[in-house]
């Protein structure tokens, strides 16, 4: 695949958009209050209903473009956004999340200062309807049960990350037969042609919204996609993965038992355990299997005991 190129602007900010006529203002708004000003902003309208085209008018230059596409998900919107950029970097964000004004000078500052670095992310924070607010990742347990074996940490957000267009001509664009999961899949892609910086700082405010579409996605496309994103991962890069296959498949069958337990489909969330186990053993994976089998609350005084609810990370920048 060959993306082509354009007149080159620095940064290219895509935004993909569904019926986001509450929303989308924030979101460019955050974009405009960058201290780094050299992107253009391409927002991608997936087939609205609402008023979302009325909400974006009043900002369209050229530097601000508008593109709508028949309703395809949001992998679709931003790819098409990413064939239409003449940025260097593309820059990702959704259309009720926003960023902090120095979002963009923190990740290019890093991109700049290392040719090697395909892509960057920092840290974000979620913002509930009931005005909680807590670091995106910092109540998953994730990493003291599995080290991380394969990318990304639980910490990266897609409106977090911003990457290089040339690496996407070796990796490809977003999956979009995946119904979840499609921006892991291509950070994984990119970790394997690339290196990879975490900024540990926090820059983007994730709007959480009982509406949002991670907060309906379906079971079905969590297990096929999620699990079938590892074993894709592991047969396209058996040299990368093959040393560390048995934990790398452990903690994906972990997790995707964890998402059925807190479904409290658990049944499901044992198999899922049982998998799991017999990848690699762990005392841990063992305990939430019993905790599954016998009493849930057992499992809650795991996840407290390891951290879930602990304070968030002294090592995380809120400046």
């Amino acid at each position: 695949m060959n993306i082509e190129e354009k007149k080159q602007q620095k940064v290219s900010v895509i935004i993909p958009t569904y019926n986001s006529e509450k929303f989308i203002n924030r979101s460019i708004d955050s974009v405009l209050k960058q201290d780094f000003k050299d992107y253009e902003i391409i927002i991608i309208d997936d087939g609205s209903k609402d008023m979302t085209y009325e909400k974006i008018k009043k900002y369209l230059t050229n530097k601000i473009k508008y593109i709508k596409q028949k309703n395809m998900g949001p992998a679709s919107a931003r790819n098409k956004g990413i064939k239409n950029s003449i940025g260097e970097y593309i820059a990702f964000l959704d259309s009720d999340d926003e960023w902090m004004p120095f979002h963009l000078s923190e990740c290019i500052k890093k991109l700049d200062a290392d040719n090697s670095l395909g892509l960057v992310f920092t840290h974000s924070i979620n913002h509930y309807n009931n005005g909680k607010k807590e670091l995106r990742g910092g109540k998953d347990n994730t990493n003291k049960i599995f080290p991380r074996k394969i990318w990304p940490p639980i910490l990266q957000c897609t409106p977090a990350t911003v990457c290089r267009k040339n690496i996407l001509n070796k990796t490809g664009l977003f999956n979009i037969s995946y119904k979840s999961f499609e921006d892991r899949d291509l950070w994984i892609r990119i970790e394997e042609e690339s290196k990879i910086k975490e900024i540990k700082k926090v820059t983007v405010i994730i709007h959480k919204r009982n509406e949002s579409l991670s907060s309906k996605m379906n079971h079905k496309y969590v297990e096929k996609n999620y699990l079938k994103i590892i074993y894709s991962a592991i047969k396209r890069k058996p040299e990368l993965y093959n040393k560390n296959k048995n934990e790398i498949l452990a903690e994906a069958w972990f997790v995707s038992g964890r998402y059925y337990y807190t479904k409290r489909r658990y049944k499901k969330a044992l198999k899922y355990y049982k998998i799991s186990l017999a990848n690699k053993f762990n005392l841990i994976v063992f305990i939430y299997f019993l905790g599954a089998l016998f009493s849930k609350d057992l499992v809650y005084m795991i996840q407290k005991f390891y951290g879930k609810y602990d304070k968030i990370n002294e090592n995380t920048s809120y400046n």
